[in-house]
């Protein structure tokens, strides 16, 4: 059979359509759709696992940035008797250290003891609830605090000491403004409540600074509560305390 060349056109033409209908249907993998229930993810918030033919679109917690926003409203706090500022969203508020729940107002960093004392300088929550401990009808947390502190303390010998009660604590090195600070990670947790963060720790003038993120909550749960806020809610959250400590300057 002899094929005309407008015949030639039209059979071109019904490739290039098919191929453009199959394009469209098929997902690229970037776009696939898996589920929420069964989507586990690593620390890296990446997706490691989902149920195949779903179609709800997994969200993973946003690594911690540490940076401040630039399209936000900036407030920077100078201490003129310890030489450093610190800056944050205007949102927030510079304030005292406070008793909360399992964190009190004298420590000058978390899991100090009686003999490696220092001064409590600031603290600056970014976030708090506190609605006791009766749970009916009250939202998801009853209580939670997610904050920076900033303590200081001229025992330099201790300055780098890992916590009581920690037989492998993990710590880092990190710079922050060009400054290298020890990063001590800690965790404590029982009776449903928790305190959990991070110190970060260097030597500044023959004086220990140490400056803090720090969650203090709990994780009671029951039937008689509302849903309130998820832990991926919870954690973004408390990711907003790393810019504030990466703002951290010495003057």
């Amino acid at each position: 059979m002899k094929i005309t060349k407008n015949s030639l056109v039209i059979i071109v033409g019904l490739i290039v359509l098919l191929g453009g209908i199959w394009y469209v249907k098929s997902p690229s993998t970037s776009e696939e759709l898996i589920s929420l229930e069964t989507a586990t993810t690593t620390e890296e918030g990446v997706v490691k696992q989902a149920t195949p033919g779903t179609t709800t679109k997994a969200v993973v917690t946003p690594t911690p940035k540490t940076t401040l926003p630039a399209a936000k409203k900036l407030e920077t706090y100078t201490n003129g008797i310890y030489k450093f500022t610190l800056s944050y969203p205007k949102e927030y508020q510079v304030e005292q250290f406070s008793n909360f729940h399992e964190l009190n107002n004298v420590d000058w960093r978390v899991k100090a003891t009686t003999a490696k004392r220092g001064v409590p300088v600031i603290a600056l929550p970014v976030f708090r609830i506190d609605q006791g401990t009766i749970a009916a009808g009250k939202k998801y947390p009853l209580y939670l605090t997610a904050e920076v502190r900033v303590g200081v303390s001229p025992d330099t010998a201790q300055c780098y000491a890992t916590d009581d009660g920690y037989t492998n604590q993990k710590v880092t090195t990190v710079v922050i403004n060009g400054v290298s600070f020890k990063k001590f990670d800690f965790s404590d947790a029982a009776m449903m409540k928790y305190v959990k963060g991070s110190s970060y720790r260097t030597i500044y003038a023959n004086k220990c600074y140490v400056i803090e993120q720090v969650r203090n909550g709990t994780i009671y749960k029951d039937d008689t509560m509302l849903p309130g806020y998820t832990e991926s809610e919870l954690d973004a959250i408390y990711n907003n305390t790393t810019p504030i400590v990466y703002s951290f300057k010495f003057i």
